[in-house]
């Protein structure tokens, strides 16, 4: 009752599929010339592309000009794979680095706290106006001097490494969005 150009399909009880009858392999005629370039130059719309007059034309330039297109994708693909792994590689030296001064910053406030001095940002501000003061005083000056130099040392190294912070973060961030 089929016609021989359509295939039979049962399924089983059992689920599986079954083929009963395959479809009649049918040739193509070959399809005309002047059918396979309407279709070629139908993909073109001079609307889109203000250069050319004909169509004919677009569908030239475009053929000669693929084999560049593909070279100038490959190029600006290296290039971008290039500057990327460049700054991966600079995000790596600023992160090992912000780590080396986070350690170097942790000793130091340990080695403070263990003397009884004061470690955050603001107290050790205060003790260091307050040693400005005690030096008019007269206490020790080479103490003072030792323990203002520490002070400034500590705050020093805070904005140090809130300096790399954000600039590894800036950097990281423009990185991304130039992607």
């Amino acid at each position: 009752e089929l016609p021989s150009e359509v295939g039979l399909y049962w399924i089983d009880p059992d689920g599986r599929l079954k083929q009963v009858r395959r479809p009649a392999v049918r040739v193509l005629a070959e399809l005309p010339t002047n059918l396979l370039y309407y279709v070629i130059l139908s993909r073109f719309s001079t609307d889109h592309h203000p250069f050319f007059t004909h169509q004919r034309e677009q569908a030239v330039a475009y053929a000669s000009d693929r084999p560049e297109r593909r070279q100038l994708g490959r190029i600006v693909g290296s290039r971008m794979a290039e500057e990327l792994s460049a700054l991966e590689h600079r995000k790596r030296m600023l992160e090992h680095r912000i780590d080396a001064t986070r350690y170097a910053y942790d000793q130091l406030c340990h080695t403070l706290e263990e003397a009884g001095l004061p470690t955050n940002e603001w107290e050790l501000k205060v003790a260091l106006a307050s040693l400005q003061v005690g030096a008019r005083t007269g206490i020790d000056p080479s103490t003072v001097q030792r323990l203002r130099t520490a002070a400034q040392h500590i705050l020093d190294e805070t904005d140090r490494l809130q300096a790399l912070t954000q600039e590894g973060t800036q950097d990281v961030t423009s990185a991304s969005t130039h992607r």
